[in-house]
């Protein structure tokens, strides 16, 4: 007896909707999910005198959809025609940049979707139910990840006017050349559109289905095909938090906000995941993580990756801190939320101050968390993330007592570069902006050298040692391989073989970068602080 579903089932039936005349509910004969053969799904109406509407393509049904008259076949559709996903999220003049969209070589997979509702006397009486059907004979065994399912109206990602997925109306192409626009760069809640999302676990159970907004999430990489998303809970949408644990590395299972990150839109594709794994024991705001399969609209959309969105909401739960009363800035001091005055404040006393003197930087240590801080610093040099002094995020409560903290983010040039690379000195480089001068000025503190120093020789003995990183990059490249094939197959117009050979390739270099920075990081300390030779010996 399948109890899940009797359960399901009682709960549509006491279920009450936000608005007083949607009294009736819709029973469905099957729960959404896997299955390994095809069935009618029939819908009950608590009301049998209304009627019920039903789409097939993500829309909202209205009284111009189909009406329920029988059973619906939920069937195999392994040849059922593309439709979203021969739609160009870019166009052709991005070719330039590396972001061409290429038609899918075949049908990608595909669910069936299902969204009803019950009418009466022209008006609609039950809340819009939304359900996922997964048919494949050997469903159970078809993906290693947990799936995720987007509902919406196609025309809230694809419509020319409306649509944030595409190049669309705010697009311009100049006889200069292209210009920085089209809708998946606009940004805001009247950019945000609602949708279905329901996550399923890897054995096809249900783990939640609710209603939420949708955004573009990223900044360069919105012009590239396969986008990332970013989901906000909100009430408006039915439910303000989302509650499920969406992260196996932690116990937290309230979120307002997270992000689908897409992946594989080139090179290895987790460089960023993985120096936030290997950093998540160094006292810094870290991203976790947890791959996924997307489906909008019942398409395949390829393998994403869920990551925390590091905002007031997760800042206010992990450290119990008021959400409103939360400084949260970026790069030179651009704020986010809250106020920059405080930052301003620290800033001028830095540069108006002799850090030398033990008076002072007790007074910074008072502002700044200082473990914090050295460990970003440290991260963000030794893995060469090259483009982080331009790319920060820190933030403080809003309390007497209130320390500045840095935030790991966006490492994706992270372990890229050459490894003989002295990213040392580019930390350390005068120019105009604040995001060298703090590092530069403490570093004239003898107390904060030495802890930076010895600090950086453990964690390179330690948390960043060859084996240690060699062993994370395994089990990133273990996980992802599972799935690479079907994505591959999906975004881009190359020989699968080729790429995934080339794939391991570029994972290799990661490797080597492992196995080879440790000596030059050395020889640069050795050479930046004038360290006796012997140092790393005894350290």
């Amino acid at each position: 007896m399948n109890y899940k579903y009797i359960i399901t089932s009682i709960f549509a039936i006491l279920n009450i909707s936000a608005y007083s005349q949607n009294t009736d509910s819709l029973i469905f004969s099957k729960e959404q999910g896997y299955y390994t053969k095809p069935f009618e799904l029939k819908i009950t109406n608590t009301s049998p005198d209304n009627t019920i509407y039903y789409t097939l393509d993500g829309s909202i049904p209205t009284k111009n959809c189909f009406i329920y008259k029988a059973p619906v076949k939920i069937d195999y559709r392994y040849n059922a025609p593309n439709v979203i996903s021969n739609i160009p999220t870019t166009l052709n003049y991005e070719i330039s940049l590396g972001f061409q969209w290429v038609q899918p070589k075949s049908h990608v997979f595909k669910a069936t979707v299902i969204r009803a509702v019950s009418y009466k006397n022209q008006k609609p009486s039950s809340k819009v139910y939304t359900y996922t059907f997964f048919v494949d004979t050997a469903m159970y065994l078809r993906y290693n990840y947990p799936v995720i399912s987007l509902v919406t109206n196609p025309d809230n990602f694809f419509d020319k006017d409306k649509g944030i997925y595409v190049p669309g109306k705010d697009y311009i192409k100049t006889q200069y050349g292209t210009k920085w626009s089209g809708n998946y760069l606009e940004r805001g809640k009247q950019w945000e559109r609602p949708v279905n999302i329901a996550f399923f676990e890897k054995n096809g159970d249900v783990a939640f289905s609710q209603n939420a907004g949708v955004r573009i999430h990223g900044h360069d990489s919105r012009r590239k095909t396969q986008k990332s998303l970013r989901l906000y809970a909100r009430k408006e949408y039915g439910k303000k938090i989302l509650n499920y644990k969406l992260f196996l590395q932690k116990n937290k299972n309230k979120f307002k906000r997270f992000i689908l990150q897409a992946s594989f839109r080139g090179n290895v594709g987790f460089n960023d995941l993985l120096i936030h794994d290997i950093a998540r024991n160094l006292n810094i705001d870290a991203q976790d993580y947890r791959p996924v399969i997307i489906f909008i609209n019942g398409e395949y959309w390829g393998i994403h990756t869920i990551k925390d969105r590091i905002d007031k909401y997760y800042l206010s739960s992990k450290y119990n801190v008021d959400k409103n009363k939360i400084d949260i800035l970026e790069n030179d001091g651009t704020e986010i939320e809250g106020s920059k005055k405080n930052y301003r404040t620290l800033i001028l006393f830095i540069k108006n101050n002799d850090l030398t003197d033990t008076k002072n930087y007790e007074y910074i240590k008072t502002q700044i968390d200082i473990e914090n801080y050295i460990n970003y610093q440290i991260t963000n040099i030794y893995f060469n993330v090259y483009d982080w002094v331009n790319n920060i995020k820190f933030w403080r409560a809003q309390t007497s007592n209130g320390k500045w903290r840095w935030i790991l983010y966006d490492s994706n040039s992270g372990l890229k570069k050459d490894y003989t690379y002295n990213s040392l000195q580019q930390a350390t480089v005068e120019n105009k902006k604040t995001n060298t001068l703090l590092f530069r000025n403490l570093l004239k503190n003898k107390e904060f050298k030495n802890q930076f120093i010895n600090t950086f020789a453990l964690i390179i003995n330690t948390d960043f040692s060859k084996d240690t990183v060699i062993n994370k990059i395994n089990q990133f490249e273990n996980i992802y391989q599972l799935e690479i094939k079907e994505h591959i197959e999906r975004w881009l117009n190359v020989n699968t073989d080729e790429f995934i050979s080339t794939w391991h390739n570029n994972i290799d270099k990661l490797r080597g970068f492992a196995i080879n920075r440790p000596f030059y990081m050395k020889k640069y300390l050795l050479e930046e602080f004038n360290l006796d030779p012997k140092y790393f010996d005894n350290n």
